[in-house]
């Protein structure tokens, strides 16, 4: 077993400073990464826009499927 002291510290020192720095910047990386994700699925105001054009879009088609049917909804 090494000592705890001089030059031989650093067999000690330098695997537990590592760890450290690549548990943070793991944690970094975890956070970027979760505020990307989020970011992109947010929907945008054009999405939103595509959407309500499309569910309007199928209500006229439906109403004149009904129509052509003779029923009313």
């Amino acid at each position: 077993m090494p000592e705890a002291t001089g030059f031989e510290a650093l067999v000690w020192v330098i695997p537990t400073v590592a760890f450290v720095i690549a548990v943070v910047g793991l944690g970094f990386a975890f956070r970027r990464w979760r505020d990307e994700a989020a970011a992109v699925l947010d929907p945008t105001d054009a999405d939103r826009e595509l959407v309500a054009d499309a569910l309007l879009a199928d209500e006229v088609d439906r109403e004149s499927r009904d129509d052509a049917a003779g029923t009313t909804t």
